[in-house]
């Protein structure tokens, strides 16, 4: 049997049905909910979801909503290079139409009013981002950049020695000593 696209499934599916697997996609699968927010009774759940229609409905759905390779590596991309300050004006103060807009790059987003006695209250406001160093790790693994690092060692003649590093246990200072170290040896090689 070949699958439904979107739109032929909802040809195939009755406003009810639809309403169905619409509800369930959006409790996050939950069939209970699912069957009670359009009127069907408890145990028309699993029969609903047996229909080859609402099957592929849902299938269509979710492969509609997941992520390609290419958005992943996006936003990784976005995570690494974003900074707080994208999300400041000029008074400091946060927008929040890019903290909306942009939300997948915000870790932690708090105000806080703090009552003062003889004036206004004052307004607190933390904002952390996820971590960059972090996602430009991903990055890195993800396209294999750790994998095999060769280092030029200028004695005599130069030896080239292929090692493996776990960056992810290397502290941000080490993590510096070597991309100087590499640029050296860059330097060197050019040079030579």
């Amino acid at each position: 049997m070949t699958k439904l696209t979107v739109n032929e499934a909802n040809k195939v599916l009755s406003t009810k049905e639809q309403g169905f697997a619409d509800a369930y996609l959006k409790s996050n699968w939950n069939l209970a909910k699912a069957v009670q927010s359009v009127g069907y009774t408890p145990h028309a759940g699993r029969m609903l979801l047996a229909r080859p229609a609402v099957k592929d409905y849902i299938e269509q759905h979710l492969l509609e909503a997941s992520l390609s390779v290419q958005k992943v590596v996006a936003r990784l991309s976005e995570m690494a290079t974003s900074s707080v300050g994208d999300f400041l004006n000029e008074d400091g103060k946060v927008k929040l139409t890019e903290v909306r807009e942009r939300g997948y790059l915000v870790k932690r987003y708090k105000v806080r009013n703090i009552p003062q006695e003889d004036g206004p209250d004052i307004v607190e406001t933390e904002l952390e981002l996820y971590d960059a160093l972090n996602a430009l790790t991903t990055i890195a693994k993800t396209l294999g950049l750790f994998t095999d690092i060769k280092m030029h060692i200028q004695n005599s003649t130069t030896q080239v020695i292929n090692q493996r590093f776990d960056f992810t246990k290397v502290g941000e200072e080490e993590l510096l000593r070597i991309q100087r170290t590499l640029n050296e040896a860059k330097i060197e090689e050019t040079a030579a």
